[in-house]
């Protein structure tokens, strides 16, 4: 009797203790399809790296190596510019220029890396797919960096005088405005190409892994960059062409970042037509 008391209790005991142990939910299933991008963080860690001090490095030294006169120059005369230039001027440039000018700061560090961020992490873990999340950080970063060193460079070699600067009637002024720095960086627009730079890196990143909300990556980054323009020429920093050159510019470079470097491992079509939970879901992606 003791043998089956002691034979019955090794049964009962491991049920009791199995049902005592908590139960784990189970790992919820994507609901896109994932796209695996070429990213390695040995190598695109340090690259990332590498750029933001390159970029940062270069803009501290960069003034100091410039000379003190144009390269495109404009009208001899106080103001004077092309026709297309001129009229956006007229048109956009406040009395109070300092607003803007600030606003289009708070837009090109502040409002447009937020959001490129924010909505890389949004995108993915709206599918379900977090654990891509810092991976697509990374290569926004890079996107939005290429973007900024690139410009510097322009800038560099181009040396337009800004709206403000030559509008001065002042000779005296003028030279005491051009004694600081940034007075001949005005093509391409610096704060423009950066914003676009994010915004089409992160909406390239967003449409390669086939989010849902790679539509929305896209919409608010190039809507935060047209603020930005449209800020810039405000603050008479900037000539239209300048904004015009460096959305351009922006789009190309934050774009071509992710698409050659990072493009999917597996060969996908160029319209994905995906099954969801309630219907169907479409996104678009590229590979070489």
């Amino acid at each position: 009797m003791k043998r089956a008391l002691v034979t019955l209790a090794l049964l009962v005991m491991p049920s009791l203790a199995r049902a005592d142990e908590p139960k784990t939910e189970p790992k919820k299933e994507p609901i896109t399809r994932p796209i695996e991008l070429r990213f390695d963080w040995r190598i695109d860690g340090p690259v990332l790296g590498a750029l933001a001090v390159t970029t940062v490095g270069f803009r501290l030294i960069r003034d100091d190596l410039e000379p003190s006169y144009c390269r495109i120059c404009d009208g001899d005369g106080p103001g004077e510019v092309n026709a297309v230039d001129r009229w956006f001027r007229d048109a956009l440039v406040r009395r109070d220029t300092h607003p803007a000018n600030v606003t289009s700061y708070v837009l090109a560090f502040g409002a447009a890396p937020l959001s490129g961020a924010a909505l890389s992490v949004l995108a993915a873990v709206a599918d379900e797919r977090g654990d891509e999340a810092a991976a697509d950080v990374a290569m926004v970063a890079e996107g939005g960096f290429a973007a900024m060193m690139t410009t510097q460079v322009l800038e560099a070699i181009t040396l337009r005088e800004r709206p403000y600067v030559h509008a001065m009637s002042d000779p005296d002024v003028r030279r005491a405005e051009i004694a600081k720095t940034g007075a001949f960086h005005s093509f391409p627009a610096g704060h423009v190409v950066e914003t676009f730079g994010i915004a089409a890196a992160s909406g390239m990143v967003a449409s390669m892994r086939g989010y849902r909300l790679a539509p929305l990556v896209w919409i608010a980054g190039m809507t935060i960059g047209a603020a930005t323009a449209y800020t810039r020429i405000a603050a008479d920093r900037h000539y239209f062409t300048d904004t015009l050159a460096g959305a351009a510019i922006g789009t190309v470079v934050g774009g071509a970042i992710p698409f050659f470097f990072h493009r999917p491992r597996t060969r996908m079509p160029a319209l994905v037509a995906q099954p969801v939970r309630g219907g169907v879901a479409f996104s678009a992606g590229w590979t070489l």
